[in-house]
């Protein structure tokens, strides 16, 4: 019987390891990710084309495509907000003055059930954006773009198997 994979994922966030492998260490996200947000794709390469007379197709090179992690956060306080390290946070306020995180981030999106899949991209490049509506606030759209590891012995990204957490002691 097939489960719910996705259900509420759990999103966390590291810095990207020394040869791009995958983060030591992970802190996720305190936010609440809006419903149905979270969507993992791949965006089609482009290919060049080679044609004869008659349209007759003589040569086709394909170019790679692309994967994205796309989500919607749902902001309520500045500390939420600073997770997404658009600004640093001062007495009450968050000066807003770039839509990218710096460096590359290493990103794993957790299921919420035992025996699911989840997926883990060691490297990515992170684009956010800002909106306010009086129906839903402040939300911020995030966009993990995939990006290849220098080491080819990282794969660009790896599903896993959520096994159960064991207690501690």
């Amino acid at each position: 019987m097939a489960g719910i994979t996705w259900g509420k994922p759990t999103i966390s966030m590291g810095v990207t390891g020394e040869n791009d492998a995958f983060a030591a260490s992970l802190t996720p996200f305190t936010f609440k990710i809006a419903e149905d947000s979270t969507a993992y794709s791949k965006n089609a390469g482009s290919a060049k084309e080679k044609y004869g007379e008659g349209h007759e197709l003589i040569g086709r090179k394909a170019v790679k495509g692309t994967r994205l992690l796309k989500f919607t956060a749902v902001i309520q306080t500045l500390a939420e907000m600073a997770q997404l390290e658009l600004g640093t946070v001062t007495t009450k306020s968050l000066p807003v003055f770039t839509d990218l995180m710096a460096g590359y981030k290493s990103i794993q999106v957790d299921p919420e059930e035992v025996g699911m899949l989840g997926l883990q991209i060691p490297k990515c490049s992170i684009e956010c954006s800002d909106t306010y509506t009086g129906a839903d606030g402040i939300c911020v759209d995030v966009e993990c773009y995939e990006l290849t590891p220098s080491n080819s012995a990282v794969a660009p990204h790896t599903w896993y198997e959520k096994e159960a957490e064991v207690p501690e002691g």
